[in-house]
Order: structure tokens, then sequence, then C-alpha cells
């Protein structure tokens, strides 16, 4: 591959992930090698270079379940570069004072513990977050994770809607109930069929981060990964078919559990997940305000339905 059509691919990526200009100036001067050891290191989050670049190139960290659909079957007519944009954004944004600031409004002062994150997903995208990378017991947010993972088995063909899973329950009955109604035993027995580690291979293969997944035998999460995971989900970044996205985030527009997120953003359409177990008290969303489609994810330990929703509203208000 020619010097001039790496420096063209990386171009028209907009390969804002390499904010630094003198590692660009190396990046470019090195040619294929200096592509593809950057590849290496962040291939879940750059995935390809380009047509060029990725016809050439095998990218690492691909588990070994089902084979992801093409780019071009995720949702229709946006390219790649445009589905990776926000995530660029992202890693060189840090946080936005007024947003960082509403959530501080909502947090100082008040007993618990708490991981957030907000990133905008059009618009400024803008993002703010507070103890994101703080690891939480995921409680019902796994559910998400598993979905993903039934989604993936069901675009491959391994797994069929009408296979029984539970007791002459359906896989489509079951995700139904997991999602909407947060069934804990549908849950279990969907994991338990399809395996903790390919999940965790499954969630890893899109760029969540060790602190997520089943962790000594029990789910956790962050609030980073959570986010960055229902980010990809709405820009269609996930490899599962339009058709499995839509399925999984029309159950969660449906979610019977609406104390949190879509209680402090009334008449607004949200798609969330909600949890509470013991002292966790958590929700995760994609918001789709009229300013624009953003992702809010409150983790909480020993705190309350509202201070959820309180973040909710603070932090439209300054959008």
């Amino acid at each position: 591959m020619s010097f001039e059509r790496i420096r063209e691919s990386v171009r028209q990526c907009n390969w804002r992930l390499v904010a630094n200009t003198s590692l660009v100036a190396v990046i470019l001067a090195s040619g294929v090698v200096a592509v593809f050891i950057l590849l290496k290191w962040n291939a879940n989050e750059i995935a390809s270079l380009g047509a060029g670049i990725s016809d050439s190139m095998a990218l690492e960290g691909e588990s070994d379940g089902p084979e992801p659909p093409n780019s071009s079957e995720l949702i229709g007519g946006e390219t790649e570069s445009e589905l990776r944009n926000w995530l660029e954004i992202l890693i060189e944004g840090g946080n936005d004072e007024n947003l960082l600031a509403a959530i501080k409004s909502q947090i100082d002062g008040r007993t618990g513990s708490f991981g957030v994150q907000l990133i905008e997903l059009d618009g400024e995208y803008r993002m703010a977050g507070i103890n994101q990378q703080v690891q939480f017991t995921a409680a019902s947010t796994y559910k998400l994770f598993v979905a993903y993972s039934v989604l993936l088995a069901i675009d491959s063909g391994s797994w069929g809607w009408e296979d029984v899973v539970l007791g002459g329950r359906t896989v489509a009955v079951c995700f139904e109930a997991m999602i909407v109604a947060s069934s804990n035993e549908c849950a279990e027995a969907m994991y338990k069929k399809y395996g903790t580690r390919r999940i965790n291979e499954d969630i890893r293969a899109v760029g969540l981060s060790s602190q997520s997944g089943w962790i000594d035998g029990y789910p956790k999460v962050t609030a980073f990964d959570l986010a960055k995971f229902l980010g990809k989900l709405e820009m269609g970044e996930l490899p599962i078919s339009a058709e499995s996205r839509e399925r999984l985030i029309d159950a969660m527009k449906r979610d019977k559990y609406r104390w949190g997120i879509p209680s402090g953003l009334e008449g607004m359409e949200v798609a969330n997940k909600t949890e509470e177990l013991y002292a966790l008290v958590h929700d995760a969303a994609i918001v789709y305000s009229p300013k624009g489609t953003y992702v809010l994810v409150v983790l909480t330990d020993r705190s309350n339905r509202a201070m959820i929703a309180d973040v909710a509203r603070a932090t439209e208000a300054v959008r």
C-alpha cells in the first residue's frame, strides 16, 4: 500500500483519536508499520482507517462467537466515519463544565456513592462524568449485555426466537420479559445457555473494559462502559442487524420501571434499563431529547430514585 494512500485514509477518517500532532507526524512518516501498531493498540475503537486499510489489515480482538454482519448491514445510510465520530470526540473532549456542574449540583452533599456518565451523540458531542470509571455491582443493568449476546446468537443463526429456553418459554418471550419486566429467571436462563465467558468476550470485542462483565462470578459495570455500550447501540456501531438493534431499543422504551431518568424528563422518549437491588439504585438510558440524543448512566449505592431523576432534570436544563 502506498504512503499517499495511507495518508488519504487517515485524513478521510478524521482521525481525531490521535490528538498530538507530533504523533501524527510519526505515524505518517512510518507508514504501514506505525498504522498497524496503533491499530493493535486501540483496535476496538478505531476498527478501520477506511476501506483501503481495512481490506489489507486484519484487526485483533475478535471473539470466537458469531460472525458480525458487514457494516452496511447495520443502520442505513451512515458511513463508518460518521458512526465513529462521537467516539473520537468523546476520547479527546473531556468534561463539559456546564454539564459537570449540573451533575455535581445534585450529588454534592448527598449520602452514598455515585458513578455518572453523560455523552451527547449529536449536536456539540459534549460529555461529563463523575466517578465514571468506578466499578459497581451491575444489578439488572447486566441484562443489557445478555440481550446483546442473545442478538448476536440470533443474527448468526445459532439461536432462534422460537427456541425454548425456560419452562416452555421461548427466547422471544424471555428476551421481552428480561428487558421490559426485568425478569431475573429469564436472564439467568439465557446467560447460562450462552455462557458468561462468551458474554465477556462479546462486550470486550466492542471496546468495553475489563471493569465490566462477569468478574469473580458476579456482574460488574462502570458508568463509562454502560454509556459507551448504549452509545454504540444507538449509533448502530454494535455488530448486530438493524432489526436486532431496533428490537432491543424498542424493549428498553417499554421498560415498565420509569422511576429513574424518565421521571426527571417528563414528556421525553427514553429507552432505559433500571434496577434496585438492596442499596443499589441504577439507571442507564438513551434519551431522545428535542435538544439532541444522548446517553445518561447513573449508578448509585446507598442513594435513591429521586437523586437519579434530579440528575437527569439538571443536566437536561443546561443542554
